[in-house]
């Protein structure tokens, strides 16, 4: 830009030019023979005006801004424990860091590329081949991101609090009682930390590290809070007056066991609003966690919803991106939804072998280093990995629109498993959608460069090394034996399994019948090899059995239990041929419908209309009441709960007469046989922490159970459970937690539900 000064370096007296243009002289530069005069006009046009009339040279006083030409992306990265190889879903060696702080074997090079993308990108910047880079922003809308951590406070800006309608997208409050520990508190938190934390020589790499970041407070405590529809437009308002913001983290999502759930009004309006006008009209992406109920994603109707707009005159259409959990061993997490809506799966946790994901937490509350976590799981954590992903490509090309980076997504995935992933011939999976995600390819296609430096024959390495897309194809783990009859377990090994590494189930199991001997996979030391999975996807479960769908059939004697991806079960002819609690329905076993409170797959399985909560080990069957007229006739009663800090309701619980009639969930979690609770005796319901959880005056908190006041005094000198709470105890010590209690500081599960 130019201000009001102009130089003049002619021959005509300068007296005689400052009376000509109206100009007032300054200063006279001897040394170089020039005349600094003042104009009221515009001083470009009066310059060029002199130099055109014949008066000489004159330019004006050109403002240029200068920057230090520093490389945004720092490589070698030398992250703390990056280095040390806790991340291991950024570079997978073949080893990984449990949360007790043992290695444990992985499959090397599952993982996203991260290392090799960084160089690429770094080396591209220096050599001036990237001259449109940018400093990309995302979102995380969850429960806010603590804005002290120190990986992360250099790049964080204010945010929005969508529960209190202010600025600032921080936890909040700490409140360290309720079922999820601080665990709630910090998913915002271990969220950004994935997507973004800095580059800066301690703690975690972030999959964008010079990715800015805009925190948004979507939930308090990760549950129990909501917004209404104006706040979801305020907010998305806010995202699409940015540029800068070129990706919105989501992971959350309603419990599969409500049912359906329909796109509301907010949701179509506000997201087609980023997806058309973000980033100045090149559009925005959309990143959704699919859920961890084990079951098809397709229950949330706004993952398969198509938003269509026009964009430079052309009508598009977009949808969410809807991610999937995967393994360090490349498989898909058990627990993670699946169906035609995936559109690609991130590394997460496994539940069997115990491997999590390390990020950020909020400071001073990590069972890692104070301020971190080994533990971030669900597809909550495989979510931001692909919104990091979106950052890094709207960064190497920012001119891109939102459908050409979607395609980038797709075609740089890697789909792995090609034998066993049930890939269909547009190339998706309903199990992996477009394939695991790769960093480097991702750069390099947004780049405008060759997805691929080379190409060589395809060999074991878990690496696409001839760069058709497709990972070790023809080189996979042989599963042939499983689902066969046997009689020992050396009857279910081959080259690939030895006889320590599988079993042959025989006899009753769940509500199957396996008499003639069905062989498994054990999962004890790898996850369960891709085409087969476990019954539940619990971390309890131990025994891998053969997958199929309705594209994928089951062996002749078989039937599959579940028509997107299921499992095979032997066919039933008779009632006979199934447990005493399972019937046989069209040659499958099925599960006898339970009372409230009892076991459950899907909603099916449980009596009087009651939802099954998937996310409950086993399942939990869930009916709403207001009276036990509505429990059935086998003894559940109508008693007031607050798990997890979600708000009083009022459900069916089974009655008992000890805890052993109650249910154990696994580990700690074991429901308690409450002598008096919420003015109904003898209900089984999880344990008591103080006297408020008993929903009764005249009941107290001992032991763990809620018992009448009356003739329970405490002796002198002891204590009740609600006088031994202490800051150190929350209900995340109830639950089944693999690190021991000196090792951890109130870190709960990381799943958020809404």
């Amino acid at each position: 830009i130019a201000d009001k000064l102009l130089f003049y370096g002619g021959k005509k007296d300068p007296e005689q030019i400052a009376q000509k243009y109206d100009l007032k002289l300054v200063e006279i530069l001897q040394s170089y023979g020039l005349y600094k005069f003042e104009t009221s006009e515009d001083s470009i046009k009066l310059a060029q005006k002199i130099v055109e009339s014949g008066d000489g040279f004159a330019f004006p006083n050109i403002i240029r801004r200068m920057e230090y030409r520093v490389n945004p992306v720092k490589f070698p990265i030398n992250d703390e424990y990056y280095k040390d190889g806790y991340q291991w879903f950024l570079k997978n060696t073949g080893e990984g860091i449990n949360p007790q702080k043992n290695e444990i074997t992985t499959l090397r090079n599952a993982d996203i590329r991260f290392e090799k993308a960084i160089e690429f990108i770094y080396n591209a910047i220096e050599n001036d081949e990237l001259p449109d880079f940018s400093v990309s922003k995302v979102a995380i809308m969850d429960s806010g991101v603590d804005m002290d951590h120190p990986d992360l406070k250099n790049k964080l800006e204010p945010g929005w609090n969508m529960v209190h309608e202010r600025e600032g997208g921080d936890p909040g409050d700490i409140e360290e009682g309720g079922m999820m520990g601080t665990s709630g508190y910090s998913h915002g938190t271990n969220c950004a930390g994935v997507a973004a934390a800095e580059g800066n020589d301690i703690g975690v790499a972030g999959v964008c590290p010079w990715c800015d970041i805009y925190p948004v407070t979507y939930m308090e405590g990760g549950i129990g809070t909501g917004v209404d529809e104006d706040q979801l437009l305020i907010v998305y308002e806010k995202y699409t007056a940015d540029p800068s913001i070129v990706a919105i983290n989501c992971s959350f999502g309603p419990m599969a066991g409500f049912g359906s759930v329909q796109v509301t009004s907010a949701e179509r309006e506000s997201h087609t609003l980023f997806m058309k006008d973000g980033r100045d009209g090149l559009g925005g992406a959309i990143i959704y966690a699919s859920g961890n109920d084990g079951i098809d994603a397709s229950y949330q109707k706004l993952m398969g919803y198509t938003f269509k707009f026009e964009r430079d005159g052309k009508e598009v259409e977009n949808k969410v991106v809807v991610v999937g959990a995967s393994s360090a061993w490349d498989t898909k997490a058990g627990y993670s939804n699946y169906g035609k809506d995936i559109d690609i799966i991130a590394p997460s946790l496994s539940a069997k072998p115990l491997l999590g994901i390390t990020t950020t937490y909020l400071v001073g509350y990590g069972d890692f280093d104070d301020d971190y976590t080994l533990q971030f799981s669900g597809t909550s954590s495989a979510t931001p990995v692909v919104t990091g992903l979106f950052g890094v490509i709207f960064s190497v090309n920012p001119n891109l629109t939102l459908e050409e980076a979607v395609e980038i997504m797709k075609n740089s995935s890697d789909k792995i498993n090609p034998e066993t992933g049930f890939w269909d011939k547009d190339g998706h999976s309903v199990k992996f959608g477009y394939g695991r995600v790769n960093l480097l390819k991702a750069a390099r296609l947004a780049a405008g460069v060759d997805m691929c430096e080379t190409e060589t024959d395809e060999t074991n390495n878990n690496i696409d090394n001839n760069c058709d897309g497709w990972v070790d194809e023809g080189l996979g783990k042989d599963i042939s034996k499983v689902g066969t009859a046997c009689s020992s377990d050396a009857d279910c090994a081959n080259a690939d399994f030895a006889e320590s590494d599988v079993e042959c189930l025989k006899g009753e199991y769940k509500i199957f019948n396996l008499d003639a001997g069905y062989c498994t996979i054990k999962n004890n030391k790898f996850a369960c090899p891709d085409g087969t999975q476990t019954y539940s996807g619990g971390q309890t479960e131990a025994n891998c059995f053969l997958e199929c769908n309705d594209d994928n059939k089951c062996p002749s004697g078989f039937s599959c239990d579940d028509s997107v991806l299921g499992k095979c079960w032997p066919k039933c002819e008779s009632d006979d041929d199934c447990s005493e609690d399972a019937y046989c329905n069209d040659g499958l076993c099925k599960r006898n419908p339970s009372e409230p409170g009892g076991e459950c797959e899907s909603a099916e399985d449980c009596k009087y209309g009651a939802m099954c909560i998937t996310q409950i080990p086993d399942g939990f069957c869930l009916l709403m009441c207001s009276s036990d007229m509505q429990c059935g006739e086998e003894g559940a009663k109508c008693v007031t709960i607050d798990f997890g800090g979600s708000g009083p309701m009022d459900i069916c619980l089974p009655g008992c007469k000890e805890d052993s009639d109650c249910r154990n969930f696994g580990g700690l979690m074991s429901m308690k046989c409450h002598e008096l609770y919420n003015s109904k005796e003898d209900v089984c319901s999880m344990p008591c922490q103080s006297d408020a959880d008993c929903f009764d005056e005249e009941a107290i908190c001992k032991s763990s159970q809620c018992v009448s006041a009356e003739g329970s005094e405490v002796p002198d000198g002891e204590e009740t459970d609600e006088d031994t709470i202490d800051e150190e105890t929350t209900d995340s010590d109830l639950e089944d937690d693999p690190i021991e209690e000196e090792k951890k500081k109130k870190s709960g599960c990381s799943i958020v539900v809404l």
